[in-house]
């Protein structure tokens, strides 16, 4: 990686002339400095190593194939690169896709378009505080046969620095159907 920081100059105290965007968190990387002024560019520093800072985990993104059943599905992924720190736990919503679906009346997130109903706040309950969730998976029950809902998930890893709730992103919405 080159970076020139034209016209800045530094001076002890201040803060750094450069800064890097685009590094991934939790990722060493090394740097080598020269300095340019007027009177030329000194030799290249000695070799530098610095490592980012951890991060929430990526969302969800790799979804599998569900198995489905007349009233139930299966919502299965692959578990994001936690950036860091180890996934603890995943939430899954879900939402009916058509208004003929049999949704929840108690709750309209679960109506078509809205945000989604909450099935689960934490699918893993790991057996010890700082256990890894290894549970990538959420079966759905008492559903309507043939018809179609979507779901969303996200993963916590409890990185709350710089104002993280140490929530990733929610996924994107995939939508499954029931067997007929």
């Amino acid at each position: 990686v080159r970076f020139f920081a034209a016209n800045a100059s530094c001076s002890s105290g201040t803060p750094p002339c450069g800064i890097w965007g685009g590094l991934l968190p939790n990722t060493y990387y090394s740097f080598n400095l020269v300095a340019n002024n007027s009177n030329g560019a000194s030799p290249l520093s000695a070799t530098g190593y610095l490592k980012t800072d951890k991060d929430i985990p990526e969302p969800v993104s790799i979804f599998m194939t569900p198995k489905k059943e007349d009233s139930s599905i299966k919502v299965d992924w692959e578990a994001p690169h936690d950036n860091g720190i180890v996934i603890s736990k995943y939430e899954i919503r879900f939402r009916c896709v058509s208004t003929e679906a049999t949704c929840p009346t108690d709750s309209p997130l679960a109506l078509p378009g809205a945000d989604g109903r909450e099935l689960s706040g934490d699918i893993c309950q790991p057996p010890e505080p700082g256990a890894p969730c290894e549970i990538t998976s959420y079966t759905h029950n008492g559903l309507q046969p043939s018809t179609e809902y979507e779901y969303k998930v996200r993963s916590y890893n409890g990185y709350s620095r710089f104002g993280n709730t140490g929530y990733s992103r929610w996924s994107r919405w995939v939508k499954f159907k029931t067997s007929s």
